[in-house]
């Protein structure tokens, strides 16, 4: 199965997500879009928050060191 797609923009201007992506990341009704180098990722809000953890605290905490 093909994880990745372009994106397509229906008639009012709304990212389409092909239904069998949709269904893998587990999105119903939210999208969080989250960069990633040259790709924009689409993840289910709660699903993206189990994956980072506390990684964006830590990230947080750490550059703090260094501004």
């Amino acid at each position: 199965m093909e994880h990745t797609a372009d994106a397509g923009l229906d008639a009012q201007g709304r990212v389409t997500i092909p239904p069998h992506l949709a269904r893998h990341a587990g999105i119903k009704k939210e999208v969080l879009f989250v960069g990633a180098g040259e790709v924009i990722e689409m993840w289910d809000p709660a699903t993206y928050r189990k994956y980072v953890g506390g990684s964006e605290k830590d990230f947080d905490a750490w550059m703090t060191n260094f501004l």
